[in-house]
């Protein structure tokens, strides 16, 4: 079931058709998973809407810090399973030599360059990381300033942006969170500043209910879309990603008709061949499109049991194994 189907009225058949339309004129008909790989479980951040912000229990940062064999055995995943990568060093302190000898190792085992997602860093830290990453990603999460003062008090949106100032050499990308009280009328200042900094990529996702945030509700499907659509239609060759989370599987196909041409934040791993990611794959399907990635192979993941050698990020892959096939 789409969330809020009182809001079908957000999204015209008329605007989809021609968010479609353009889609087709620019891009095949192919779509695919991104996955972001978290290097911390904590935020250094504290900001109103986010539940990763800094917690007492995890006062070392160390104790949020993902292991390396962690971050390798899911990078081996990915690439088994034709998942694209998204780093992001969770906005803990990382020094910029580990945080590159990061990226080479994804990019070893991928045979890629992945996304950086990142808050401001100095010129000094691009120069040492462009050669290692295909483009930054910049957490703008809403173009409203007066909302943005109140979920990120002490980062403005220029602030972020100044990022991109270094990066002339890469893509540039940016996420929006919907749902954190701005409304439709802010399109009009999202497209100004996607055509403004020349952004190759917008990630939209729904604003997620925590007991540790103020928000208690996501935006609709057909809100979502609405951004999708308008965002399609003046950009005809920006890369849009959108969220989906368990519950809400039923909106890819809306997405998918929208103009997006890919998927993130479902929670892949966990949920690996679930009743929802097999619901995802048809929804790819039933709006004719070609999903490059795979949500539900179990026989695909099993393959890469005999491939990794190292001790430590096999047994962490063995354990993804494990919740994988928990679903089989």
């Amino acid at each position: 079931m789409i969330p809020w189907t009182s809001e079908e009225h957000l999204i015209s058949e008329e605007i989809l058709e021609e968010a479609h339309s353009t889609f087709s004129s620019h891009f095949s008909h192919d779509a695919w998973f991104e996955r972001t790989l978290h290097l911390s479980w904590q935020s250094a951040l504290n900001c109103t809407f986010c539940h990763a912000s800094p917690k007492p229990h995890l006062t070392n940062a160390l104790a949020a810090k993902r292991s390396d064999a962690s971050l390798g055995a899911e990078a081996y995943l990915a690439k088994q399973l034709n998942w694209k990568l998204q780093l992001s060093p969770g906005y803990l302190p990382h020094h910029i030599k580990d945080l590159v000898e990061t990226c080479k190792k994804l990019n070893t085992i991928t045979n890629e360059k992945v996304w950086l997602e990142t808050l401001p860093r100095s010129g000094g830290d691009i120069a040492l990381l462009k050669d290692h990453i295909t483009g930054i990603t910049i957490p703008l999460e809403t173009v409203n300033k007066g909302i943005r003062k109140r979920l990120h008090p002490n980062i403005s949106i220029q602030d972020v942006l100044t990022t991109f100032d270094d990066a002339k050499s890469l893509r540039k990308g940016i996420s929006i969170t919907l749902g954190v009280g701005e409304n439709l009328s802010d399109i009009q200042e999202l497209q100004h500043l996607i055509s403004s900094n020349h952004i190759d990529k917008v990630i939209f996702n729904p604003i997620l209910p925590h007991k540790n945030t103020q928000f208690k509700k996501s935006p609709s499907s057909f809100y979502m879309t609405r951004w999708i659509a308008e965002t399609r239609i003046a950009f005809p060759k920006v890369e849009i990603v959108v969220g989906t989370w368990r519950g809400r599987v039923a909106e890819v196909g809306l997405f998918m008709k929208a103009g997006a041409n890919a998927i993130t934040k479902f929670p892949a791993v966990k949920r690996f061949n679930s009743e929802d990611a097999q619901s995802i794959e048809q929804e790819v399907k039933t709006a004719n499109r070609n999903f490059l990635s795979t949500l539900t192979d179990v026989g695909k993941v099993a393959e890469l049991r005999d491939t990794i050698t190292d001790p430590e990020t096999k047994e962490k892959l063995l354990s993804y194994l494990h919740t994988i096939q928990e679903h089989k």
